[in-house]
């Protein structure tokens, strides 16, 4: 029974964090920056393709069905970005909305409170993630069917790109946003200390060696190959990554 009402009081809180992110201009706007981005790296990566693969034998290396982990960085990037900028001032938005006697009069849980904000935060970033998904794919069949270059993303890497890279990533930096808003205790700095960690994992992502980059990018497929001939959804040491995120 009380599992129960820890349970409804979490799907209460995170039906109310939707719809409040869904309001806030920001969320539009990394939505659409997220959006925009995925499909100008994927526009860019066809062209290269598209322009190059008649005379060099390296061209097939820009070819975007095999590269989600390549525009999926870039994508999750921007969508961290929202996620640090929907988390940091959750208890200001409170004040300002007049929600803080609403919320300290119910008997809320940490884990409901706490559990219910990060999961609508992670829903509302991970919608943008669905649409860009759509679209690339939208747009690839689009280019190989009507115009000299395009091409879909190879269907399972796409699926297991979606699923196991991105949503466990917006979980783990969620969780680490809500953190440091708990013990710093100052909009500013929780911003300051969550770029500069954001920053440090992407100059790692760039220069720590190939063989690295499952264990340090927050994309497990970064740095491997998609492959039409052998689809792979995720293997044990993938899935394992993933638990442990």
């Amino acid at each position: 029974m009380k599992f129960s009402r820890v349970g409804a009081s979490l799907i209460g809180v995170l039906i109310a964090e939707i719809r409040s992110a869904v309001r806030l201009v920001r969320t539009w706007l990394f939505g659409c920056l997220s959006v925009g981005v995925t499909l100008a790296v994927f526009g860019f990566l066809a062209y290269a393709h598209g322009m190059r693969s008649d005379h060099r034998p390296i061209a097939g290396l820009f070819g975007p069905r095999f590269l989600i982990a390549e525009i999926g960085t870039y994508l999750l990037w921007v969508q961290l970005c929202g996620v640090l900028f929907l988390i940091f001032d959750g208890r200001a938005r409170d004040i300002r909305d007049g929600m803080v006697e609403v919320l300290d009069s119910r008997p809320l849980s940490n884990l409901a409170l706490l559990g219910g904000r990060l999961t609508g935060v992670v829903v509302a970033t991970w919608l943008p993630v669905l649409l860009a998904a759509g679209l690339i794919q939208v747009a690839g069949l689009l280019g190989r069917h009507y115009w000299w270059m395009g091409d879909p993303v190879e269907p399972v890497s796409l699926a297991a790109f979606v699923l196991i890279d991105v949503l466990p990533a917006l979980v783990l930096w969620g969780a680490v946003v809500t953190l440091l808003n708990s013990l710093l205790r100052n909009r500013a700095a929780v911003v300051v200390v969550a770029l500069g960690l954001l920053g440090v994992q992407m100059w790692a992502v760039w220069n720590v060696p190939v063989y690295l980059l499952p264990v340090i990018s927050l994309a497990a497929a970064h740095g491997g190959w998609a492959s039409d001939l052998a689809p792979r959804f995720a293997d044990d040491a993938t899935l394992a990554n993933r638990a442990i995120v």
